[in-house]
């Protein structure tokens, strides 16, 4: 048997289920990781080992602008330069470890200078401490161990 017209029409329209959208929801579930460098081809490696495994990447070139970003989106972790220009990377993660609305924010310590800094880092309520060279392996797995917990 055929349809009418009416019962076709009513078919043709029936409202469908709307699907959430999977790119929002992955979008919503993101960590953001605030790196925080004045060498603009270190923020470039570190921005492509992250991004491909679903991290949000923020970028601060200075010191006080790390510490006004990490109040304003409150990142879900921090890699930071100590040798970053207007406030150094000790002085910044203090502030950052001192604030109640941002001491939860995991920093990892990153210098050039060598282990002769490690004290200091630790001291300033640095989370983790690397030197460079480092393993981009080894930080996606600290990141990764970092960011579970939060």
């Amino acid at each position: 048997m055929k349809p009418d017209k009416q019962t076709r029409g009513e078919i043709l329209n029936f409202p469908q289920k709307k699907q959430p959208n999977s790119a929002v929801k992955k979008e919503k579930e993101k960590k953001k990781v605030l790196i925080v460098d004045d060498e603009p081809h270190m923020v470039k490696l570190l921005r492509l080992n992250l991004e491909p495994e679903g991290y949000e990447v923020l970028e601060a070139a200075d010191g006080e602008e790390a510490c006004q970003l990490s109040m304003k989106t409150k990142p879900d972790l921090i890699l930071l330069d100590v040798m970053v220009p207007k406030k150094n990377g000790i002085e910044v993660c203090k502030t950052i470890k001192g604030n109640n609305v941002t001491s939860h924010i995991p920093v990892i310590l990153i210098t050039a200078r060598g282990e002769g800094m490690r004290k200091a880092c630790l001291e300033s309520g640095a989370d983790l401490f690397l030197t460079k060279p480092f393993s981009p392996l080894r930080l996606l797995a600290e990141i990764r161990r970092m960011a579970s917990k939060i």
